[in-house]
């Protein structure tokens, strides 16, 4: 049974679990976000579609926040049955993680992380993280993650790029940024757009140089343009709700 469908079902026949849908988002946080709007307790957990967990899992990771500078826990995940670790067990990653509700009066997930489903979870707990709050892993919070190939999951390489290129932007240091993307992100454009679309493929001379000026014109666009300046404003929200969420007071 598809996600869509086996949500509508539980949707349908449990009162206490309430579907929301969102359409087609091209970023992750939209989802992210209209969960969280949505949510009534003091703990906010997120799992991935193709994940199962254990019983315990919510009491193991409600139970790891033992004091209130700790904003962020996350557990462990499988590959499948398997007790393969799905992806580093140092760290927290989006397909078992949790937060503190309060915390999102002072962050939220960056919906300007629009090219890819990728680094969502990465920005915002480094954010918070930045700000002096902590981050657990509780080992006994245990996902088996199912990973398939599904059709709305799968990107161009570039796009992932791109949001860790807004990333950095969004650091402050454009100088940097800038100089970077000169020295090596137009070489990497031209290589990855040369492998995905061009080799090894035949096309008319024409459609070619269309495409390549097509491209052209928007990587230029994005990667000197768009990517900075959108980066540049969504830092400066970011710190201006950080400091309103601070004169709210305490997370708990």
């Amino acid at each position: 049974m598809a996600p869509g469908n086996f949500c509508k079902t539980i949707s349908f026949n449990k009162s206490h679990f309430t579907l929301f849908t969102t359409g087609k988002p091209r970023d992750s946080a939209t989802p992210e976000m209209l969960g969280v709007a949505n949510s009534k307790g003091e703990i906010i957990a997120f799992i991935d579609d193709d994940c199962s967990v254990s019983t315990t899992w919510i009491h193991e990771l409600v139970k790891a926040y033992t004091h209130e500078n700790i904003a962020v826990v996350g557990g462990i995940s499988h590959k499948g049955d398997s007790q393969d670790i799905y992806i580093n067990d140092k760290h927290v990653w989006g397909c078992n993680m949790s937060f503190r509700a309060s915390i999102f009066k002072r962050f939220r997930f960056d919906t300007g992380l629009k090219y890819s489903h990728y680094a969502d979870e990465t920005d915002l707990i480094g954010r918070i993280i930045s700000h002096g709050y902590e981050r657990v892993v509780a080992k006994k919070a245990v996902a088996k993650h199912y990973v398939e190939d599904a059709a709305y999951r799968k990107q161009v390489p570039l796009s992932a790029y791109l949001n860790y290129h807004y990333l950095s932007a969004k650091k402050g240091n454009l100088p940097g940024y800038y100089n970077y993307v000169i020295r090596n992100s137009l070489k990497h454009v031209a290589l990855v757009e040369y492998g995905l679309n061009f080799k090894g493929k035949r096309k008319p001379r024409l459609r070619i140089w269309a495409e390549v000026c097509w491209k052209a014109v928007y990587y230029l666009y994005v990667l000197f343009l768009e990517i900075p300046l959108s980066a540049t404003i969504r830092h400066a929200q970011e710190e201006r709700l950080f400091n309103r969420g601070m004169r709210s007071g305490s997370l708990t």
